[in-house]
């Protein structure tokens, strides 16, 4: 469904129902029969039983005895006022407004029309405007002012119309002018909080719903939606949760309700109950591309099945969205299709807020296609913050390029910027290794280990090897025993005796450890020759 057009839909049904002021109940046909005992009544005997029915609010009677008045005199003023004011009840708005019309034809009816003109003409406009003839409906209203005509009902209905005009200003005007008349009236204080909301005024929004909430309006699953929504704008993620919950109290079936739970509980960091929300909001017909982007995303890693099945889900859906090119692609990079993988990355908007998720992902997937001088080529062009993100990726192609200078200058600007993710530590660790740097590997290969431990990730046992064989000061390994808080598996004091088995085993482990893993002959070459130097 169109955003646009669903927005429209929720405007109109959360607000329209501030307009039915009346209890209507349920529509039933009228017993055939029924008419069979008032076929001798006369006209006016049949106007007064039918404003009888009227009042106690069985319109489906009363309408049937109108009708018949009319059929037995079609002029009568006093059956077409009451008939018309029976269809515009039922909302049988192009009835009503027929009735209204022919009303102000009958000469015989000017003295009546007179005595409630405006009264009359207010009641045609409503007609036009639930008829869809939004434009009578404002000329009649503003020409009632003209005339000085007011009340709290004209203000309401332009209100209506302006916000469907998406003049929020105006809308706003017409509705302080109705809060004035009736400030403790909920109805009115719940559509001046939707128009401050349509202004992304959500403090004020929040304050007049809820108030109006608190005056005793008849709450319904809108007003909870809009609520939720606007405590999410808000990051008030907990609040967002609670009428998320209200709006599938009162409808366990409503798509939207559990969308806007998804959202809330993203807020909340509860991202596993937000995807089985958005799975739901999925099979319920309600959903948007990012939804879809988020289950693909969050589950690559932990669940790839269920990964691969929503971004088939949401391809024919939505084929030409970000969303589903960024996930598209994660699935060919995960699955090794890089050429694939490479032309959905590239197809994501310079605008698409994934665009610098699309541009790392290109990279990666260019290194593994070993396209390292396409990346570095690139590497002047970058944002400072994609630069960030690819450091790794661009100090690991350096090396694989032999581009000392490179290197060093990517190095040089991750210790400027004290940038101390895991991956970074391990390439820097990695390039002094292979220049020999004894004192620099070991440093970063220690910095790397705290690293992983911080960012609460399993840390890597080459690192601990690295830094035990590396340097066989004591003070050292018990650093590090401190640093790994005592786990069993991270023993620092590891003894081989076989040399030769110690050299595979740390080639093993190092592969294992480094960021992108996979390097080429010549890479193992050195490191194998290093180890032997040190060893030795």
């Amino acid at each position: 469904m169109d955003e646009q057009e669903n927005n429209k839909q929720k405007a109109k049904s959360f607000l329209d129902n501030i307009k039915k002021r009346q209890e209507i109940k349920p529509f039933k046909p009228v017993d055939k029969n029924f008419a069979v005992k008032y076929e001798d009544y006369t006209v006016i005997q049949l106007i007064d039983e039918g404003c009888r029915f009227a009042r106690e609010k069985d319109y489906e009677k009363a309408q049937k005895l109108f009708e018949m008045a009319l059929k037995k005199e079609p002029g009568n003023i006093y059956a077409l006022y009451e008939c018309a004011h029976v269809y515009y009840v039922l909302e049988d708005y192009p009835k009503c407004l027929s009735c209204l019309q022919t009303l102000l034809k009958i000469e015989e009816s000017k003295s009546f029309v007179d005595y409630g003109k405006n009264e009359l003409q207010q009641r045609i406009a409503d007609a036009y405007y639930y008829s869809g003839y939004k434009n009578y409906a404002k000329e009649i209203y503003e020409t009632l002012l003209e005339e000085k005509y007011e009340n709290v009902w004209l203000f309401i209905s332009l209100g209506f119309i302006y916000y469907y005009e998406d003049d929020y200003d105006t809308a706003l005007t017409f509705f302080i002018k109705a809060y004035e008349k009736e400030p403790d009236d909920p109805d009115i204080n719940i559509f001046i909080g939707a128009v401050y909301s349509k202004q992304e005024k959500y403090e004020l929004a929040l304050e007049f719903i809820l108030h109006g909430e608190e005056l005793g309006y008849k709450t319904d699953i809108y007003m909870y939606e809009e609520v939720s929504r606007i405590y999410y704008i808000l990051e008030n993620y907990e609040q967002s949760r609670v009428y998320a919950q209200k709006m599938l109290d009162t409808d366990s079936e409503y798509g939207e309700g559990y969308r806007r739970m998804g959202y809330a509980l993203l807020g909340l960091k509860k991202d596993s109950l937000a995807i089985e929300n958005f799975k739901k909001a999925i099979d319920a017909d309600y959903a948007e591309s990012y939804m879809y982007y988020f289950i693909v995303h969050s589950l690559i890693d932990t669940d790839f099945k269920t990964s691969q099945k929503y971004t088939e889900l949401m391809s024919p859906k939505y084929p030409d969205e970000p969303d589903t090119y960024f996930s598209q692609g994660l699935i060919y990079y995960n699955t090794a299709k890089y050429k694939k993988a490479l032309q959905c990355f590239e197809k994501v908007p310079e605008a698409s807020y994934l665009y610098d998720n699309a541009v790392y992902y290109k990279y990666l997937t260019l290194y593994n296609l070993k396209k390292y001088s396409q990346i570095l080529e690139a590497y002047p062009a970058l944002s400072y913050n994609q630069e960030k993100s690819l450091r790794a990726v661009l100090l690991y192609s350096s090396i694989e390029l032999n581009r000392e200078e490179t290197a060093k200058e990517l190095i040089d600007e991750i210790i400027y910027t004290q940038d101390k993710s895991r991956d970074i530590l391990t390439a820097c660790c990695y390039f002094y290794l292979m220049h020999f740097d004894k004192e620099n590997t070991f440093n970063y290969a220690l910095k790397s280990y705290k690293a992983a431990k911080n960012e609460k990730t399993e840390p890597d046992e080459l690192i601990q090897f690295l830094v035990d064989k590396l340097n066989g000061n004591k003070v050292c390994v018990s650093q590090l025993s401190n640093e790994l808080n005592s786990r069993e598996k991270c023993n620092t004091a590891l003894i081989v005796d076989d040399k030769l088995w110690l050299v595979f085993y740390f080639i093993k482990r190092l592969i294992l450890a480094v960021f992108l893993g996979g390097y080429l002959g010549y890479t193992l070459t050195r490191i194998f020759l290093f180890i032997l130097t040190t060893l030795n």
